[in-house]
């Protein structure tokens, strides 16, 4: 009886490690600059089963747009699932997500594009990220 119930805690303790290996850290990157005068930043961060980018500017007229691509594995899959997304508009920042079609997932990575026009003056940039 003990053996069967020591073998029984050691297979859910295996599980649960899968489990909360299969789980990644929050993690993010970010860049900064400047278009036409006014500051700029751009960041992009990855979770367990999405991945988000934004951009902001420190001018309210300012033309600024952003894109994430979101790369995930979905189950035991070893194949990458990308996802994109993107936000644009005359506003001070934007922001956009990318979520997972499939659960459970591992995610893999996440890009941003970022982009600011401000009068004549632009600025462009990219943030990288890994689970």
């Amino acid at each position: 009886m003990k053996k069967s119930k020591l073998k029984a805690f050691a297979v859910s303790a295996a599980a649960l490690a899968l489990i909360v290996s299969a789980q990644p850290a929050f993690a993010a990157s970010s860049v900064s600059g400047s278009a036409g005068g006014a500051w700029t930043s751009g960041s992009v961060s990855i979770g367990s089963s999405s991945g988000s980018a934004s951009t902001s500017s420190g001018s309210s007229s300012a033309y600024v747009s952003v894109e994430v691509v979101y790369r995930y594995y979905a189950g035991l899959t070893t194949t990458p699932y990308p996802v994109t997304k993107s936000a644009s508009g005359y506003q001070p920042g934007v922001s956009a997500t990318a979520n997972s079609a499939h659960q459970p997932v591992r995610s893999i990575d996440a890009r941003g594009t970022h982009y600011v026009k401000v009068g004549t003056g632009t600025w462009t940039d990219t943030t990288f990220t890994t689970s």
